[in-house]
This record gives structure tokens, sequence and C-alpha cells, in this order.
């Protein structure tokens, strides 16, 4: 297609868009337009699926009720562009920007063309800019939206079901009535936000910022959260957002949560996000860990008096020398770890170590002895104290 041939298109279809004669839908299905600069550009209704926009500069554009299904838009500045209504399944808008945008009732499911098969045909977000954004009904099922920017924005009603939303930015959004149910927002910054009568049926908040969220008339059924992390100062609640993310990526995002030495007695740590943080000497005297994750993580020295680790996954933790008097860890769930060398090989079994720990009067009874390494430790002979065991050859230490 000649520049020509497109300008004559264009003008057509704003005839058309407009009701006046001669006008023409435009049908633009598969071209590529990529890098072009189209501010303000009036495609209202047109035909688009599969277009290449990847790189465009489309401010203030019109894509009302269009055909943008599995369209590409990667890296755009879509910034107060408009898609009300519109077809957007399958469309990739990784990077774009896109503050201000308005996707009131557009749907964003996954979708893929015939000649173009992809092996995740789901809408692709990552990262993009949607600060003050209107998403109204927008639909976005199972969307790749990690580290989306989402500030101010208003998604009431809208459906998010299944979408990834590792690491968001949801500071001040209106969610009221919107549909997350198995929705990915670890790591998520909800602060301020509102989920007022919100459908949140298994979403996973583990280490979100919850400061002033508002969850009222929530279902929250089998929601994965700690509600006491809006208590928690600010600063503790950013290291355990950003060690959410660091377990969640893999390393690739956030980092590792330091927390040795810090005061957090009587913190409420329900179902946090704690595997493999550093809390070495650690105050968590009364804390509630009630359903943490816990795998991995050294609490070497640390004081856990009177901590509740119900239910907790404290599989291969470090708690050698740590006060654990009182502590209760009913039902926590622990079996020997895996060790692998990088070539995915196994090298040996690591047990939760209780190596000189104060374990007088707490309640291990319902662990695996097979993942627990008790040498050295204080045990009292209160019940549901558990008899000292000698080591097991057969388990190497990491």
């Amino acid at each position: 297609m000649t520049p020509q041939e497109f300008v004559s298109i264009i003008k057509r279809h704003a005839l058309f868009a407009n009701g006046k004669p001669g006008g023409m839908r435009a049908d633009l299905r598969g071209e590529n337009l990529s890098g072009l600069r189209l501010p303000r550009l009036d495609l209202r209704g047109a035909s688009l699926a599969g277009a290449n926009f990847a790189g465009c500069k489309l401010p203030g554009a019109n894509f009302g009720a269009a055909d943008l299904f599995a369209a590409n838009f990667e890296g755009a500045d879509l910034s107060e562009a408009r898609f009300p209504n519109a077809n957007l399944r399958g469309a990739r808008l990784a990077g774009a920007k896109m503050n201000f945008v308005d996707l009131q009732g557009a749907d964003l499911r996954s979708g893929q063309l015939d000649t173009q098969p992809r092996q995740d045909p789901s809408a692709d977000l990552q990262g993009a800019q949607l600060d003050s954004a209107n998403l109204g009904r927008a639909r976005l099922d199972g969307a790749r939206m990690q580290m989306v920017s989402l500030r101010g924005a208003k998604a009431e009603n809208a459906i998010f079901d299944g979408a990834i939303m590792r690491g968001a930015n949801l500071t001040r959004a209106d969610f009221a009535g919107a549909s997350v149910q198995h929705t990915n927002l670890t790591g998520a910054d909800l602060s301020g936000a509102s989920f007022h009568a919100a459908i949140m049926i298994r979403a996973d908040l583990r280490g979100a910022i919850l400061m002033e969220t508002d969850f009222s008339r929530a279902n929250r059924q089998g929601m994965q959260a700690n509600l006491g992390m809006g208590k928690l100062p600010a600063e503790l609640q950013h290291v355990l957002r950003d060690h959410a993310l660091w377990v969640e990526s893999n390393g690739k995002l956030g980092k590792r949560g330091n927390l040795r030495g810090a005061d957090l007695k009587s913190a409420d740590l329900t179902n946090c996000y704690l595997a493999g943080a550093d809390l070495r000497e650690a105050d968590l005297s009364g804390a509630r860990l009630e359903g943490a994750s816990m795998v991995m993580t050294d609490l070497r020295g640390a004081n856990l008096a009177g901590a509740d680790l119900k239910g907790a996954a404290v599989s291969a933790a470090d708690f050698s020398g740590a006060d654990l008097r009182e502590a209760d860890f009913t039902g926590a769930l622990a079996e020997p770890w895996t060790i692998r060398d990088a070539a995915g090989k196994e090298t040996g079994k690591r047990r939760i170590l209780f190596k000189k720990a104060d374990l007088r009067d707490a309640k291990i009874d319902t662990l695996d002895r097979n993942a627990i390494d008790l040498s050295d430790a204080k045990q009292g002979s209160s019940p549901g104290a558990a008899p000292a065991m000698a080591d097991d050859e057969d388990f190497m230490e990491a």
C-alpha cells in the first residue's frame, strides 16, 4: 500500500464515520503501519484485525468500536486515545503509553488469527502505562499485565479474571464491582485502591501493598492476602512487596527481602510471602505467621517466642539458635527439600533446621519427623513438644 492509497483510505473512512456521502469503511487488516506518526487519527468502526501499529505515535486517536483483533500496538504512544467498545481480543499492547486512554467496554480477552498463530494469545499489556484510563466494563480475562501502571484508573465492573498483574501499580484505582477471580496481583501496589463489591475469589495478593485499600462488600473467598499488611509501616510493606516480586520472578524483578534484626514484634504477617528472606536475629515474638510462605527462610537467631506459625510452609527454613518457646507449628507444611545443582541434578535433601534452637513448650508434633533436624535443641516436656532426634545420614545439609 502506497502512502497515497493510505491517505485516500483515511479520507474516505472519515466520511463513512461521520455518515457523509462518498464514505467507505477502512479495511486495513494485516497492514504494516509501524512507526507512523498519526495524531488524532479517526478510525472509528474500521476493520483493523492483525494490523501492525507498533511504535506508532497515536495520541488522541479514536478507535471506537473498531475491529482490532490481534492488532499490534507494542511500544505505541496511545495517550488519550479512545477505544470504547473496540474489539481488542489478543491485541499486543506491551510497553504502550496509554495515559488517560478510554477502554470503556473494550474486549481484551484472548484471541488469535489463523494466519498468525501464537502460543500465548492473551492480550499483552506488560509494562503499559494506563494511568487515569477508563476501563469500565472492559474484558481483560487472562491478560498479561505485569508491571502495568493503572494509577487512578477507572475499572468499575471490568473483568480481569486470570490476568497476570504481578507488580502492577493500582494506586487510587477504582475496581468497584470488578471481577478479579484467580488474578495474580502479587507484589502489586494497591494503596488507596477501591475493590468495593468486587469479586476476588482466589485472587493472589501476596506481598501486595494494602495501605488504605477498600475491600468493603468484596467477595474474598479463597483470596490469598495478608490484610494486616495495611497496618505495617510503609517502608516495611515496600520491602515485603519487592521480596514477593523477587520470588515470583525468580530474581528478575524486585529484590530479596533483607529484614535482618527487624522489629516485627506482634506483627500480623498472615499469609505473608517470606520464602528465602533474610530474617536473621529479627524480633518476631508474638507475630502472626499463619499460612506464611517461609520455605528456605533464614531465621537464625531470631526471636519467635509465642509466634503463631499454624499452616505456614516452612520446608528447609533455618531456625538454628532461634527462640521458639511456645511457638505454634500446628499444621505447618514441611517436607525434605530437594537441593539441585545448576543442571537440575539432585545433590541432596535439606531439612528444617532447629539446631540449638529453644523449643521449650513449642508445638511441633505435627511436623514431618523426616523433615526436621533437632540436634542440640532445647525441648521441654509439655504436651506437643517432640522428643529429640538423631541425625539421619541419608539427608544432606545444603
